[in-house]
């Protein structure tokens, strides 16, 4: 049964966006971003569900969306109860839920590293967004903003009176209009957003990607002036008072593409950078987008994120 609410995804269809082809585009964008998940084995999937509920605290549960879907999550009790709050973790580019349990993977190392060093307080959620392994759907961009409003939704129905959602990479970019909305709507409940290696503004992705050319210029274009700002408006959505984990040297986000990029002119983010009181810098790796975060990074992030949850 989907629920009655005010959410409006990013930048609802108009006449332009068909004359655009933006639909079609969204379609395929969307598609693309979970590819690496949906191309999995599904026996090597069910090993990775089973191996999560080896461990008696996690469960696998369906939460309804608001336009009447059912999302697949685990969520993870924590080692001391009551909990003080939770953790809703959106994976990257292929990710889903069942990566937690597969060794060498980056989402299974945020995990551990949510246990060990944010709380053992805390529960963590960790969702499939529509279209991703066995949570339904199609996957859109829209549909994604969806999901994370309907999730965060959710556990404040559950009780939780301190929620951070983790993003990270395109977990981070699709959520931040739902963490925006969720956060204006709130009573009696604190929502803070963490962005992990995230894009900031779509147009300049489009253009990264697309090349310097004359197709890079087009998507350019077509993204700032056409309505297919498919992510969010920084003007208006990119939220200062999120705590941001950024990479320069990172290869798949670049700096102009960035969420850190797109806040690099705010005051009251300016403020927080030069005292390091929401941003957190990784340093140059081989692969900085995807790999774990060190045992020194850890020690010292876990404590941060936690005294942001208010903790």
């Amino acid at each position: 049964m989907s629920m009655q609410v005010s959410f409006q995804p990013t930048n609802e269809a108009s006449y332009v966006d068909w004359i655009t082809g933006r639909r079609l585009h969204e379609m395929l964008f969307g598609t693309l971003m979970v590819f690496g998940a949906i191309r999995e084995n599904r026996a090597e999937l069910a090993q990775l569900r089973a191996r999560l509920l080896d461990n008696p605290r996690n469960s696998i549960i369906n939460i309804p969306t608001i336009d009447g879907l059912d999302l697949e999550a685990v969520l993870m009790r924590a080692e001391i109860q009551p909990a003080k709050g939770i953790i809703v973790f959106t994976t990257g580019l292929g990710g889903c839920y069942e990566k937690t349990a597969q060794d060498n993977d980056l989402a299974k190392d945020l995990v551990e590293f949510f246990k060990s060093h944010v709380g053992n307080d805390l529960d963590i959620l960790v969702i499939n967004q529509r279209g991703v392994c066995q949570s339904e759907g199609i996957p859109t961009f829209r549909g994604w903003e969806k999901d994370v409003y309907s999730v965060l939704k959710y556990v404040q129905a559950q009780g939780y009176k301190r929620i951070m959602h983790y993003g990270h990479s395109m977990g981070g970019w699709t959520s931040r209009n739902a963490i925006r909305t969720c956060k204006k709507e709130a009573r009696n409940c604190k929502i803070v957003e963490v962005s992990d290696r995230s894009f900031g503004d779509f147009a300049q992705a489009a253009k990264h990607y697309c090349g310097a050319g004359i197709l890079g210029n087009a998507a350019y274009y077509f993204t700032s002036y056409c309505k297919w700002q498919g992510n969010v408006e920084p003007k208006n959505l990119n939220d200062s008072r999120a705590f941001v984990i950024w990479a320069p040297d990172d290869n798949f986000v670049k700096k102009p593409a960035s969420l850190y990029k797109s806040l690099e002119n705010n005051r009251s983010f300016i403020r927080a950078a030069r005292n390091e009181e929401r941003v957190f810098r990784l340093p140059g790796n081989v692969i900085p987008h995807v790999r774990a975060f060190t045992p020194r990074e850890k020690s010292e992030l876990g404590p941060r994120l936690r005294k942001f949850m208010g903790l």
